[in-house]
C-alpha cells in the first residue's frame, strides 16, 4: 500500500486535503494521479517526482507541461519513464494547491511515496492456472 503524508494533519472543512495517490504496481510509462478532498487549482510552487537517491524531476507548475487539473484531480505525466520496481516520493510544495475559494492544502510540502511496477503498462494477472 502507498505511503501518504501530509503536513497539515488537522482536516478542517474547507481545506483541501490529499486523499490518494499513485497504487503500488504504478505503470512505469503512465501518468501520476493525485486526487484531493474537493476541486483545486494550482498556483505558484512546484513538483517533483524522485526515486530514494533523489534522482528524478522537478517541474515549476507554471512551466510544467505534463501537469493537468480537473475538479479534484491532479495529473502529471513526467517527461521520461519512471525505472521499474522502484520507490518514487511525489512532493508538492507548500502553498501550492488551494480550492477554488483559495483556501491552502495544508502548511507544508505535501508528499506521497509509492512503487513503480514491473512494466512500462499496468498488467493485471488473472485466471487460473489449468486450462489457460
Amino acid at each position: 500500500m502507498p505511503s501518504l503524508y501530509q503536513a497539515s494533519v488537522a482536516n478542517t472543512a474547507g481545506i483541501p486535503f490529499l486523499i490518494s495517490g499513485p497504487d503500488n504496481g504504478q505503470a512505469a510509462a503512465g501518468p501520476l494521479t493525485l486526487k484531493f478532498s474537493e476541486a483545486i487549482q494550482i498556483g505558484n510552487g512546484y513538483l517533483s517526482v524522485r526515486d530514494r537517491h533523489g534522482y528524478g524531476e522537478m517541474h515549476y507548475f507554471g512551466t510544467a507541461p505534463g501537469v493537468t487539473v480537473s475538479g479534484d484531480t491532479l495529473v502529471y505525466q513526467p517527461s521520461r519513464q519512471l525505472a521499474y520496481n522502484t520507490e518514487y516520493r511525489i512532493e508538492i510544495s507548500a502553498n501550492s494547491i488551494k480550492d477554488l475559494d483559495g483556501n491552502r492544502a495544508g502548511d507544508g510540502t505535501l508528499s506521497f511515496v509509492f512503487r513503480t511496477g514491473l512494466s512500462a503498462v499496468a498488467i493485471n494477472l488473472t485466471g487460473t492456472w489449468e486450462n489457460e
